[in-house]
């Protein structure tokens, strides 16, 4: 099964997934990269060359290209869930979608330090990234099937969660 894990920049999609997809045994996918591998940019830089709107196209075909290969656990972009054929396509009953969830402050912080910088970090105010935080919260539960507020867990902690929750799916159906 693939597992699909969303959530706001900063949240720890990344660090969960590597974690996850070493105990489960399975390649772990980060979508940012497979993006700069395919298109020969980072999403910052093609979002700067193009549009959000081309990038979030491009990135919907490397999420489908990747979910059309075995098992995975794959670390979404944030904003995945912005482009409507997206989100269809997570809600797909062989794909298992997790939500990290985390209160807005605590991805601000973990944002402000991250040397990695994400374009819309870098342009937006902390009001508008608030209000995209705000935004996207809808479409983030719309397309999970499992939520963890990760708000003072450690990785190991929401990794156990997880494969708990996997673990009861495969024995109650």
């Amino acid at each position: 099964m693939q597992i699909i894990l969303v959530g706001f920049m900063g949240v720890g999609k990344t660090t969960v997934g590597q974690l996850l997809a070493q105990q489960l045994g399975q390649p772990f996918v980060d979508l940012d990269y497979e993006f700069t591998m395919t298109m020969g940019a980072t999403p910052g830089t093609y979002m700067h060359q193009f549009s959000e709107e081309q990038f979030r196209i491009a990135e919907y075909q490397i999420l489908k290209k990747q979910l059309a290969k075995p098992n995975a656990v794959i670390s979404s972009g944030g904003g995945i869930v912005t482009l409507p054929i997206s989100r269809e396509l997570m809600t797909d009953s062989n794909y298992f979608v997790v939500y990290l969830v985390s209160d807005f402050e605590v991805n601000i912080k973990r944002l402000i330090g991250d040397t990695n910088a994400r374009p819309l970090v870098t342009k937006l105010s902390r009001n508008d990234l608030h209000h995209l935080w705000q935004m996207r919260q809808k479409h983030y539960h719309t397309v999970a099937d499992l939520s963890i507020d990760t708000n003072g867990k450690t990785p190991t902690t929401i990794v156990e969660q997880i494969i708990n929750k996997l673990n009861r799916g495969k024995t109650h159906g």
